[in-house]
This record gives structure tokens, C-alpha cells and sequence, in this order.
């Protein structure tokens, strides 16, 4: 044949990125970043929100709510990552004041969120509520408690009023909800001093505990935790009749996503500070042939470059290599047998025809010249010639093959 058939191992391209990874993110008290790598075209984002304070007779806040959901990036993105506090950091209610140490309220917790390309709160793409702040707690002579703080969220959570009053009480405070900050709670002693009422959740900011500022009552109550945050709504603050003589407890803020898949909010699910942990994977990269033959084809005489692009998101890199079938093989060709003749008659030699060798070989482009004695028809002496014929290929390869042709004097 004039080709060949060529094996050869396909090459296929790596990228070291393409296994995808993770990083988690603790609270740290400011913000943190994530630069999307390439080949990375979407990050799935679980997001945790802080539990709210502890009041200061060790009564918890509510636990922080959770967000899950996966946004398409770019490389190169930045996602600005804020991790909620039990300190309030992000969004977190602040308590309401308290004079006496032991009946204060703890704040609310902050929020998780992640902002793209932006630190701006418009930024925000998801957010997990922080839980509501635990009411104040009710010290026999010291003091009756002041009012949790809301907790963060999209919207945050209304706060918690101080020593709400004998029942029936003011309301309690509402947890904040996709379009709006929660409402606050109301004490039924507010006439006197309005300072005593909590404050509305608002865009991000859970609403600061009312003031405890009136004078102490005999008695005691236990205090309730703060109301969890999550979903579309934070979870409401806590005020029973029996403990009419504390602080209301913080109302969660809201937990919020857009424009994600599989997208998902839990309410109360989360202890301590928040947590923020982005998981993500790169694709695969792909291998094309884009000259050339593939392996296992019937190669042509010559040389055939083989050109490969490994394609991995946006990037991409080329690597080629030749294939070259040589011939190797001679042509072929046979000549006549020998031949012998008598000299014509009156002539000392003989005219003498035979047929012309030719060549054959397995390309295309074979030729056959005469390389020694004389061409058919031509006159031979008396006495041996010997002739010969040489075949040639296109690529050099050579084949020769020899006869005699004898001319005898039979004349009297």
C-alpha cells in the first residue's frame, strides 16, 4: 500500500483547577473575600446566621437561620462575605440599656450574607437571619430587664421592649420579612417613659431592645430567648404573661435569596456565631482534534500533522506532532528472457525487437529508463549485448532487471 495505518495515544489536556474546591468562612468581626478562580462558572453558597445574644443571667438568644442556594460567576467575581456575630456583627439589634448588669438583654445576631462585586447591602445575593437577642432578666432589687435587640437579616427583626408591664403587655415584637423590618415591641409602661419601647427591624439592621430606665419592683421572672431568624420571615420575639416583670426577647431578621438555583432557607438551625462555606467545581476540560488524522486511520505517503486544543472555561492551549509514512518499498520489474537471433542475411548483426520492461510499484509515479545496451528495434552486433532496465519510484526507491540479447553469424 502506499500509507499506513498509525496508532498513537491521543493526548488529552489537564488543568490543574478543574477539580473544584471549597473554603469555609468563621466569624472574624469584618469582611472577607472570595475571588472566583478560573473555569469556575458557579459556586454553591451555605450560609449559617448568628444565634442572638445571651442575656447577662445566661439565658440564650434565638439560633441564627440558614440559606443555601448556587449563583452563576465569572471568573475573576469577587463575593464579599460577611459571617454574623453573637456580638451583633452585621446587622445585629443592639440590646436596649439596662443600669442594673445582671438584668440586661443580649443583642441580636447578626446575619450571614455574600455580596457580589460590591459591599453595598444592594449587593446582597443571599442572606441567612441572625436570631432575636434574649429579654433582660428580672433581678430582685437591681432591676427588671431591658429588651433584646433584633436580630440581622435582609430585613432585620423588631426589638424587644423593656419590662413589658403587668399583662396583658404590649405586643411582641415581629420578626422581619422579605419587604420590611420587623415591628417592635411595646411596653405598657411607655406612657411614662417611651424609652421603654423597642425600635422597628429596618434594611439590614435588626432593631435595637427598649431601655429599662424606671424604678426596681420586689419579684422575679425568668426570661425568655430571643425569637429565631431564617426564612422568609424571622421568627417573632417571646413575651409570656408569667414573665411579666422582663425584658422582651429580639425578633429575628428575615433570610433572603435571589436569582439562584436550588435555593433554600431554614429558621433556627444554628448555635454561636455564623459560618459562611462556598463549595464550588471547574469543568472538565475538553480535547479536540482540530487537524489532522485520529488514531487508527490510514496515514497518506509523507507527512500529516496532528494538531490537538484542550479547552478548559475561557482558556484554551494547542500541542501538534507529525506523522510520517515513509516507502520504504522498491518498485518492481521484470525483464524478458534472453534472447538469440541470426544475423540478418549480408549483414554482420541482426535488427532485434523485444518488449519493453516496465516498472510497477505501489505509489503512483513509477518510472522505467533503459540504463545499459539498446532500446528495442534497434540493430545488436554479432557478440552478446547485455540490456538492462531500471525502475524508479517517487520516492527514490530503485529496482533493476537484466537480459541478453545475442546476435550469432549463421551466414556461409
Amino acid at each position: 500500500n502506499c500509507s499506513a495505518v498509525v496508532n498513537y495515544t491521543a493526548p488529552v489536556g489537564t488543568d490543574p483547577c478543574s477539580s473544584g474546591g471549597s473554603a469555609t468562612f468563621n466569624f472574624t468581626g469584618s469582611v472577607q473575600s472570595f475571588t472566583v478562580p478560573a473555569g469556575v462558572t458557579s459556586v454553591t453558597m451555605q450560609l449559617f446566621g448568628a444565634q442572638g445574644g445571651s442575656n447577662t443571667g445566661g439565658v440564650v438568644g434565638g439560633r441564627g437561620g440558614s440559606a443555601t442556594g448556587t449563583i452563576a460567576v465569572t471568573p475573576g467575581d469577587v463575593l464579599n462575605i460577611y459571617v454574623g456575630g453573637t456580638n451583633g456583627y452585621n446587622g445585629g439589634g443592639a440590646a436596649g440599656l439596662e443600669p442594673c448588669v445582671g438584668a440586661r438583654a443580649g443583642n441580636g445576631g447578626g446575619a450571614s450574607d455574600v455580596r457580589l462585586n460590591s459591599t453595598l447591602l444592594g449587593a446582597r445575593v443571599i442572606v441567612a437571619g441572625g436570631g432575636g437577642g434574649a429579654g433582660g432578666q428580672r433581678v430582685v432589687g437591681c432591676g427588671r430587664g431591658s429588651g433584646g435587640g433584633g436580630g440581622g437579616g435582609y430585613y432585620g427583626g423588631g426589638g424587644g421592649a423593656a419590662w413589658p408591664g403587668i399583662p396583658p403587655g404590649g405586643p411582641v415584637p415581629t420578626g422581619g420579612t422579605q419587604v420590611a423590618g420587623g415591628t417592635r415591641g411595646t411596653s405598657t409602661w411607655a406612657a411614662l417613659n417611651p424609652g421603654n419601647n423597642g425600635f422597628n427591624g429596618a434594611l439590614g439592621v435588626g432593631g435595637k431592645g427598649g431601655d429599662e430606665v424606671n424604678s426596681n419592683q420586689a419579684g422575679s421572672a425568668t426570661a425568655q430567648p430571643g425569637g429565631v431568624g431564617g426564612g422568609a420571615i424571622g421568627g417573632n420575639g417571646i413575651w409570656l404573661a408569667v414573665n411579666n416583670w422582663t425584658g422582651q426577647s429580639g425578633a429575628g431578621g428575615s433570610s433572603y435569596i435571589t436569582g439562584l438555583t436550588a435555593a433554600s432557607t431554614s429558621s433556627g438551625v444554628r448555635n454561636g456565631n455564623g459560618q459562611v462555606v462556598l463549595t464550588y467545581t471547574a469543568p472538565i476540560p475538553s480535547t479536540t482534534q482540530i487537524a489532522g488524522l485520529p488514531s487508527g486511520a490510514t496515514f497518506p505517503l509523507g507527512t500529516t500533522t496532528n494538531t490537538f486544543v484542550v479547552t478548559s472555561g475561557s482558556l484554551t492551549d494547542t500541542c501538534s506532532f507529525n506523522v510520517t509514512v515513509i516507502d520504504a518499498e522498491n518498485p518492481v520489474i521484470n525483464c524478458p528472457t534472453n534472447i538469440t537471433v541470426s544475423n540478418d542475411p549480408g549483414m554482420c548483426d541482426a535488427v532485434v525487437n523485444y518488449t519493453t520492461p516496465v516498472g510497477t510499484d505501489n505509489c503512483p509515479g513509477v518510472s522505467t529508463a533503459l540504463t545499459a545496451g539498446l532500446a528495442s528495434g534497434s540493430t545488436f552486433p554479432v557478440g552478446t549485448t547485455t540490456i538492462t532496465y531500471t525502475a524508479t519510484d517517487g520516492s527514490g526507491n530503485t529496482a533493476s532487471c537484466t537480459f541478453t540479447v545475442t546476435v550469432n553469424d549463421t551466414e556461409a
